[in-house]
């Protein structure tokens, strides 16, 4: 007997014996994949310390590139761009939120952002919108922003890259607490920076 799932990995719907999935369950496996890649691939997002391949834009001339995650990740997609468009991400995001601060008389500054980061949240929104959640990027409570919001779950994400240390993570705090004041969940994500980010953490979350 055949039973409809989907891949705990990509979303993507299969079927499998009803006596395999019990049989595996027996033996403590919770999450199924519709093929060996998508099992591999879920498999190395959960080992430490593992580096994984991602997709980057390069922050001075906007090209993609495939790199791999880690200390020593490269953030241009060149040597030569690295001399060009060499500034620590914590003043890149400091000159970023200084742009949004004049401007947001014209536009709100979730607005700005939504624009901004689209590019970013792209393979994220794919699935969302395959699983019929019902979602929301760069998410307004104010005085503060969520970098996603699953509205029906509650449930608000933060997508953090390598400059939320020192002080910011006294900011991050305090918006977690006014989100919690209001019956929300805030989950944070450490995900690379300056890269299109993977959905696989959806994974976890939804089940």
């Amino acid at each position: 007997m055949l039973i409809d799932m989907v891949c705990d990995f990509c979303g993507k719907p299969f079927q499998k014996q009803l006596s395999e999935i019990k049989r595996q369950k027996k033996k403590g496996r919770e999450s199924f994949f519709c093929g060996l890649s998508c099992a591999s691939s879920w498999n190395n997002l959960h080992k430490d310390n593992v580096r994984v391949e991602v997709e980057k834009i390069c922050p001075f001339c906007k090209t993609p590139f495939r790199t791999l995650t880690g200390n020593k990740s490269p953030t241009f997609c060149s040597s030569s761009c690295a001399s060009k468009g060499s500034m620590s991400e914590y003043r890149r995001n400091k000159q970023r939120q200084g742009g949004l601060d004049k401007i947001e008389n014209f536009i709100s500054t979730s607005e700005t952002l939504k624009r901004r980061e689209n590019w970013k949240y792209e393979k994220i929104k794919n699935l969302l919108i395959f699983l019929n959640e019902e979602f929301e990027f760069e998410y307004d409570i104010p005085p503060y922003i969520f970098d996603l919001c699953l509205k029906k779950r509650k449930i608000l994400i933060e997508l953090n890259g390598s400059y939320h240390c020192g002080k910011q993570n006294f900011r991050d705090d305090a918006k977690q607490k006014i989100a919690e004041e209001q019956g929300w969940k805030v989950l944070r994500v450490n995900v690379p920076t300056n890269a299109i980010i993977d959905p696989g953490f959806l994974y976890e979350i939804l089940k």
